[in-house]
């Protein structure tokens, strides 16, 4: 059922820094940290997404960055606040993948495409040793 009216959206932030390492590391696993912030305000419906990559010494990337989009819905007809965040994710990560991979792309890099989620299938935390990875390798051994 559609709860929500998608508005449009905004990146209010938007940082990348490009890591150099000494010893030509060209292989990286890279494990984004991504944020979703709602509020409801009368017919107005709001989502943050915030997608962090930041370098660690002992997990190594092949940038840093934050990017921040917020997407403003208005309300359709009332639901749970769960169903309307998954329906507002649904529409809005797509852009955040977007902006991502056109962030990398611009900088001359491969492009770093974060992966698809099922924002309707529950959550499973990984257990303590795992760590979900993403895998970033050059197309071209000559980048």
């Amino acid at each position: 059922m559609a709860y929500l009216k998608f508005q449009g959206y905004s990146v209010p932030e938007l940082n990348f820094k490009q890591n150099v390492h000494e010893n030509d590391v060209k292989n990286f696993k890279i494990n984004p940290n991504l944020k979703f912030d709602i509020s409801k305000r009368g017919e107005n419906f709001l989502l943050a997404i915030t997608v962090t990559v930041q370098e660690k010494q002992e997990e190594l990337t092949p940038f840093d960055t934050t990017v921040k989009i917020v997407g403003k819905f208005s309300v359709e007809t009332e639901g749970s606040i769960d169903a309307m965040r998954i329906e507002a994710s649904e529409v809005l990560f797509p852009y955040a993948r977007a902006t991502l991979t056109q962030l990398t792309t611009t900088a001359n890099m491969p492009p770093y495409i974060l992966p698809t989620i099922n924002f309707r299938q529950p959550i499973v935390q990984p257990k303590a040793q795992e760590k979900p990875e993403i895998k970033i390798t050059p197309i071209d051994d000559n980048i």
